[in-house]
């Protein structure tokens, strides 16, 4: 069996493609004893490792471990399930499989021989089994990267056109990189991060069945008239922007909410919060805590940037003329955002 750059270019044979192939990888003489390895399975056991349709054949090449071959020696057993490893450079070379397949068919294998073969190959079976599940994680751990990547890249440019209307609107506004104010008023959000897992590790009662891959701030401190002696002299809005799933949409979308505690200071309520933050976790839980939603969640991209954009300028209009206050009431009443 051989093949040839311009071959796996040209015409991928699914059923014997080798997981680097599928990865867009360039062959080497280990993607030869992959292929190999394909059709002794196919010789011993009457059909390929992996059938279906290519996508199915696609992942289970990528991520699954072939079926055993059931009645064969455990020698070539062992072989052919290394030369099926997913990772190149743990295969046998051509040299070493040609050696161990002749020497199975001519010589009988005495019984000390057959019991180490047997053991060989579930060593075999079980580096196989932790190879396939790292290489996996790996593949599920691009994703979410890239997942994430695209997420903030939108977002970034979310906050771009809710900072250029503001812009667009007068100029005493002063643009920052991460910022704009306009007289008392200034808005800003935090850079965006990718979040490593949106659930409270170690912390299963709180599991809240969000799924949460990115997250920023968003937060407008406004300098208010003191009304006495104890009024503070700003007041702040901040909120938490999450790409995520929820158990009722399981569709990842940016959404922002807000919280407020019994015991939080009103110049910053309501205010935003990190998944990481077990209070975060347990406000959108089941579970009563001394924090919870002042609003939302709601959606903020696509279809819903329209009405992001309007909730945020009416706010910011607010703070320039020194009228944003605390709402004097959770969770937030509707007219809050008119």
């Amino acid at each position: 069996y051989s093949t040839s750059l311009e071959t796996l270019r040209g015409s991928l044979t699914p059923p014997y493609a080798a997981p680097e192939q599928w990865l867009g990888e360039p062959p080497t003489r280990a993607t030869d004893v992959y292929a190999l390895g394909c059709i002794l399975h196919t010789l011993l056991n009457g059909k390929p490792p992996f059938g279906g349709d290519v996508d199915t054949i696609r992942r289970a090449h990528l991520n699954a471990q072939p079926p055993e071959l059931d009645g064969m020696p455990p020698r070539l057993n062992g072989l052919v399930h290394n030369m099926l490893r997913k990772s190149s450079a743990s295969r046998p070379n051509l040299e070493r499989c040609a050696k161990v397949i002749e020497e199975v068919a001519d010589k009988p294998q005495r019984t000390s021989n057959l019991a180490l073969a047997a053991a060989g190959n579930l060593v075999s079976q079980a580096e196989a089994a932790v190879e396939a599940k790292q290489r996996a994680d790996e593949a599920a751990r691009r994703a979410r990267t890239a997942l994430a990547n695209e997420a903030i890249a939108d977002l970034r440019t979310i906050m771009a056109r809710l900072f250029g209307e503001i812009e667009s609107s007068s100029e005493a506004a002063r643009r920052e990189k991460l910022a704009i104010s306009l007289g008392p008023a200034h808005l800003s959000f935090s850079e965006p991060e990718h979040v490593t897992t949106g659930r409270l590790q170690g912390a299963p009662a709180y599991d809240n069945g969000w799924d949460i891959a990115a997250f920023a701030t968003i937060r407008l401190r406004s300098t208010i008239e003191r009304y006495s002696a104890s009024d503070a002299s700003t007041y702040t809005f901040g909120a938490s922007l999450v790409f995520a799933s929820t158990p009722k949409d399981r569709e990842f979308r940016w959404r922002e909410m807000s919280f407020w505690g019994f015991n939080s200071a009103n110049e910053s309520t309501p205010f935003a919060l990190s998944p990481g933050d077990r209070d975060f976790q347990v406000a959108l839980s089941n579970v009563s805590g001394m924090v919870s939603l002042a609003h939302g969640p709601l959606a903020i991209d696509a279809e819903d940037e329209e009405a992001f954009q309007d909730r945020w300028l009416t706010l910011f209009a607010k703070s320039a003329q020194k009228k944003l206050r605390h709402p004097g009431q959770m969770p937030l009443p509707p007219n809050f955002f008119k």
